[in-house]
């Protein structure tokens, strides 16, 4: 198991969204008066999580959505958890392959994004990659599966919304676009071809 821990200086932990990977801008920045070093007076709660990943956590008011999952079996896991004092509101398990990965990666790298109606995850095996669309109650709004995936060192793309689009960089070995879905729905609006280095 692996914790997720929340600190002191955060003192208003919704007074802020952090709904994307490295942040509403994705440069990182939410705080600049944050401690050099942390000690344990600093925590607000710690909390066990099952699995293991390398996402990043997301906040929309109250709620804190991770992903997870198990190497051994393949399961997938989406938690939410209260940002106030760490306690589970629902975890959600999803069926999914067993394939090999990179030893420095894990089945859940991509880090979801968060709007005010819904958690958007991406999961990716070999034989697919897979959107996800969940509404703040846990319930599966929508799903889009976008086709095989295929990297020498596995999936680790987190998604961006914009207006009304989550957009997602699908590059792989020898193919590569990005695809922009509507949000609401799961639709897929555009996609952009990419052409990677190593491309024939």
């Amino acid at each position: 198991l692996f914790s997720l821990v929340a600190f002191a200086s955060a003192s208003s932990v919704s007074a802020q969204e952090w709904s994307r990977f490295r942040g509403p801008n994705g440069d990182g920045v939410n705080n600049t008066d944050l401690p050099i070093t942390w000690t344990e007076k600093d925590r607000l709660w710690k909390t066990a999580i099952p699995g293991v990943g390398h996402s990043s956590p997301v906040l929309w008011g109250d709620k804190i959505f991770l992903t997870s999952g198990e190497a051994l079996t393949g399961k997938r896991i989406v938690l939410c958890f209260n940002a106030r004092d760490g306690k589970p509101i629902w975890e959600k398990e999803f069926k999914g392959e067993v394939y090999h990965t990179h030893q420095r990666n894990s089945i859940a790298t991509s880090t979801p994004v968060v709007d005010a109606e819904r958690v958007y995850v991406c999961w990716a095996t070999p034989k697919q990659l897979t959107v996800q669309a969940m509404r703040h109650d846990g319930t599966l709004a929508w799903q889009k599966e976008l086709g095989p995936y295929r990297s020498q060192h596995g999936f680790g793309v987190s998604p961006i919304r914009s207006a009304d689009l989550l957009i997602l960089p699908n590059d792989q070995d020898n193919f590569g676009n990005v695809t922009a879905l509507d949000a609401a729905t799961g639709a897929e609006r555009w996609t952009l071809p990419r052409k990677p280095k190593n491309a024939t």
